[in-house]
């Protein structure tokens, strides 16, 4: 009886297993799965005659949902689940991130600049030259629970300046999403949307507004048929310009026979006294760039001597945008000796703006104002903005004093010397030097024996910049 038992067994065979054969013929498949990340999924056996994989785990990955398998690691080919499994082979998990959980997002507003929304990870936000770190720490919100630190340009080391390529982090509070943000710093457009004038309009709608809008779209342009066709820009101030940019037809979608084929472009600081400093006579482009020396201007004045490359009368101009090298004393941290009231700040001079008696004052016999530049620089060119561009009386324009530069803040050396100045504004040009500090004496505060300094704007410069 046992005999017989043995032989039966023998007879029908043992089960098989994976990698078993019979004949050479294997008995089951193994399928493996890669998770990339996330919780791991055991082998299954399938059947070698035609078998589909049922299965018994979905994997799991904080702050990403699982978007299913794929039989390759770039992730191109989908697994369906009515796929028969003919061969042993390994899936691959495909997840996308969860940024909406509160416990994943890793995204950041804020109210300095233009931040894009990309949704990937990495992404840009883009300010204005001038703003300083701190200001632009103060300005950045991350996304609920998330937090952010700002690099340079290697992500590792933290930032103490602000430039362009440096990188703003944010990692979600799982830690597992991470969002970087490249800074771009941009040179401001001075002429957006400041007062113009013109000699004409084709029509009501064609106004001189619509050149400095910042648009080209639904044919916002200034139109003019006249033979004097001019537009004249008013900055507000003296400002540092050196490139301007034009948007002719073509860019707001009219044919290229309609952009501006001659023209020239004059800076005056008063309105009155004029100085050409472009003169173009057979440009056929949509956008023209024309880059000069640095000069200082308030007005600007675009002639079109030329409106079309045909005899179309009409001048078309989409946008007329004015740059400037920029002013890297803007918003930085700025010293002084005293200040004649509680409102009358050293940050008054570094701000940008002359109006609302927005100026630096001080009555003591030491009158300095101190800047720090964040890092040591190249300068080549101080303005000083004095009383007579507040609106104050000239005779309050600062008379005499000197500039001086420093790398460490203690050792300085004199590079600007004036001992007889009356005008409102100077632009003191030097040969390129390196600093990080830059010190303002007054030596002479007024045309009068009135003794208070009157600084409403200090502003640095250094060589070969532009847009």
């Amino acid at each position: 009886m046992v005999i017989a038992i043995i032989v039966s067994v023998m007879a029908l065979g043992a089960p098989a297993i994976a990698g078993g054969d019979e004949g050479g013929n294997p008995k089951q498949l193994v399928v493996t799965y890669e998770t990339n990340g996330g919780s791991a999924v055991s082998p299954q056996l399938v059947p070698a005659s035609g078998g589909k994989v049922v299965f018994q785990h979905t994997p799991v990955k904080e702050c990403y949902s699982f978007e299913g398998w794929y039989y390759d690691s770039a992730l191109t080919q989908a697994y369906m689940g009515s796929d028969l499994i003919t061969r042993d082979l390994t899936l691959y998990a495909k997840w996308v991130g969860q940024g909406a959980n509160v416990l994943c997002a890793a995204t950041l507003t804020s109210s300095i600049g233009i931040v894009s929304a990309g949704g990937t990870a990495n992404e840009t936000i883009t300010v204005e030259n001038g703003i300083n770190l701190a200001a632009l720490k103060a300005a950045i919100t991350p996304a609920a629970n998330a937090t952010f630190e700002i690099y340079n340009a290697d992500g590792i080391t933290k930032a103490t300046t602000l430039e362009t390529g440096m990188k703003v982090i944010v990692t979600s509070k799982s830690g597992a999403n991470k969002v970087t943000y490249t800074i771009i710093v941009s040179s401001p457009n001075l002429a957006l949307n400041r007062p113009a004038t013109v000699d004409s309009t084709c029509n009501a709608s064609q106004t001189a507004a619509k050149a400095v809008e910042g648009s080209v779209v639904n044919d916002s342009k200034w139109c003019s048929k006249s033979g004097n066709r001019w537009l004249q820009i008013d900055l507000g101030s003296v400002r540092q310009v050196n490139q301007f940019i034009i948007k002719h037809a073509a860019e707001g979608g009219e044919t290229t026979s309609y952009n501006t084929k001659a023209y020239n472009i004059q800076v005056s600081n008063d309105g009155a006294n004029w100085n050409t400093v472009v003169n173009v006579t057979n440009n056929t482009k949509g956008t023209t760039v024309d880059n000069i020396t640095v000069v200082s201007a308030r007005y600007i004045k675009l002639n079109v001597t030329t409106p079309t490359q045909t005899a179309n009368p009409a001048a078309r101009i989409y946008e007329f945008e004015v740059y400037g090298p920029p002013n890297v004393a803007f918003h930085k941290p700025a010293t002084v000796d005293s200040t004649c009231n509680a409102s009358q700040t050293a940050d008054k001079a570094v701000e940008g703006s002359v109006i609302n008696d927005n100026k630096w004052c001080s009555k003591s016999g030491n009158r300095w104002l101190q800047l720090d530049l964040g890092s040591v620089q190249q300068v080549d060119q101080f303005v000083i903005k004095h009383a007579s561009e507040g609106g104050e009386t000239p005779s309050y324009n600062t008379k005499a004093y000197n500039i001086q530069v420093s790398t460490d803040g203690t050792n300085w050396n004199t590079v600007v010397n004036v001992t007889n100045n009356s005008l409102g504004i100077t632009v003191d040009n030097i040969t390129a030097v390196s600093a990080r500090y830059i010190k303002l004496n007054v030596t002479a505060p007024t045309q009068t024996t009135n003794a208070a300094a009157r600084i409403y704007e200090f502003e640095v410069y250094g060589p070969g910049y532009t847009t």
